[in-house]
């Protein structure tokens, strides 16, 4: 089984992703459904097994995962060499 640690952008069809793309980046049902020309409960099904596959329950926890994809559009994420001396565990 596919875990949100290991799942990737290539572990979704094009259609998922394009989905989960439009929710990291802040997309309504609605809205995503209006853009791809699709139904809201088709939108929703791409959504649940999109969550299957990339191991999240909540809509939170997909942005997030999106976010770690780099599918959030306009931005760049930047991962610090190392956490400061008061932040590493003991």
């Amino acid at each position: 089984m596919i875990t949100h640690r290991t799942a990737t952008v290539h572990d979704l069809t094009p259609r998922e992703l394009d989905v989960i793309q439009l929710v990291t980046n802040g997309r309504s049902n609605h809205e995503i459904g209006a853009e791809l020309y699709l139904g809201v409960n088709t939108i929703k099904t791409y959504i649940r097994t999109a969550y299957r596959k990339i191991g999240v329950t909540t809509r939170v926890q997909a942005v997030l995962w999106g976010v770690h994809q780099g599918l959030l559009e306009g931005y760049e994420i930047v991962q610090k060499p190392d956490a400061p001396q008061s932040l590493r565990a003991s």
